[in-house]
């Protein structure tokens, strides 16, 4: 499927136009790369707010036509991001990083705010990142920040470090990528380790933004489903009565058929159980929104786009394609899930 770039410019203007008053977030958003972590970022000088990895040029995003993927193309790309390339791929869309980098796709988009998500590597402090992060988008009132635990940091001081984290640089929210930290949820210490996170985010005021599915590129393979819906229904979200983001509608890397058959069934009984539970569709393609979208109430889904892995004006387009596909009223459901969910939780 195809959708040319005149329909594209008039996807993100209708985006634009719709707005009415409201703020558009992004929930999902990387600004480091998060599976190899080795960028090392200078600024520029002629541009305060752009930061580049050396040898880097910096090429401001456009509109094109997009072929929207389907659940079809996904052995093909997924043996693409296997071989060596992946790397090369990941340094063309983390070249540069800063608030030059994502307002420019923020203006392409229509959105407003940004919510910044810091993954832990398995081996390392989270600090450095922290003060990074801080550094080049803390003074910009659209990106909002989150924090993220290491796991130097023990079960019984995972509540001062958030805390900590608050003080410093006024994080919003905790981001836990189970597959990439190496904390495994399909044992007594990673359902713990869950738990304390949770309990502490509550504890705190803040909600935990919780990878969910697989990944297909890791460093230790082994870790790749550690946050599989299998393994997230497992968990005790009631611990907390804060909000609980279950990104990627716990369908991450997962094909079409285990989605429709296997994890919506289990998240549709989790949201059941724990009102704090909450979903969002970053990284999904045009069937599995499509399947998310018509199985979920939208007032527990939040758009987000996984960008820079994923360019925030297709995310957009692409939640706007399917809502318009399916319901009488695209306009109202589009902002039900990019404005008013939200903003409930970020405003």
């Amino acid at each position: 499927m195809k959708i040319e770039e005149r329909d594209v410019k008039k996807y993100l203007e209708a985006a634009k136009n719709i707005k009415n008053g409201y703020e558009i977030y992004d929930t999902h958003v990387h600004p480091f790369e998060l599976i190899f972590n080795q960028f090392e970022y200078q600024a520029n000088p002629n541009k305060p707010d752009l930061y580049g990895i050396k040898g880097a040029k910096y090429i401001p995003p456009e509109i094109s036509s997009i072929h929207l993927s389907t659940n079809d193309d996904k052995d093909s790309l997924t043996s693409k991001w296997q071989k060596k390339i992946f790397y090369l791929m990941i340094r063309r869309l983390y070249g540069h990083s800063g608030p030059k980098v994502f307002g420019d796709h923020m203006e392409l988009s229509g959105i407003d705010k940004s919510i910044l998500l810091p993954v832990t590597q398995p081996k390392e402090s989270t600090d450095p990142m922290m003060l990074l992060m801080a550094k080049m988008f803390g003074k910009d009132k659209r990106f909002l920040m989150s924090g993220a635990i290491s796991n130097f940091i023990k079960n019984e001081q995972i509540k001062q470090k958030i805390k900590e984290l608050i003080e410093q640089f006024g994080i919003r929210a905790i981001k836990f990528h189970p597959n990439v930290t190496e904390v495994d949820l399909n044992t007594s210490y990673g359902k713990e380790r869950t738990e304390a996170i949770l309990c502490a985010c509550g504890e705190c005021g803040l909600p935990l933004i919780i990878h969910g599915g697989r990944s297909s590129i890791l460093k230790n393979t082994e870790t790749a489903a550690y946050s599989s819906i299998y393994n997230l229904e497992c968990i005790n979200w009631g611990v907390s009565q804060n909000t609980v983001i279950i990104a990627h509608a716990g369908a991450y890397s997962c094909e079409l058929q285990e989605l429709e058959n296997e994890i919506l069934p289990r998240l549709n009984k989790m949201l059941l159980k724990y009102d704090n539970l909450m979903i969002d569709v970053s990284a999904l393609d045009i069937e599995a929104l499509t399947l998310v979208l018509k199985n979920i109430e939208l007032e527990r889904v939040l758009f987000g786009s996984d960008a820079l892995y994923e360019t925030q004006w297709f995310a957009i387009v692409k939640l706007l394609y399917v809502l318009s596909g399916m319901t009488a009223d695209s306009e109202k459901d589009f902002i039900q899930i990019a404005a008013i969910n939200p903003s409930r939780l970020f405003n």
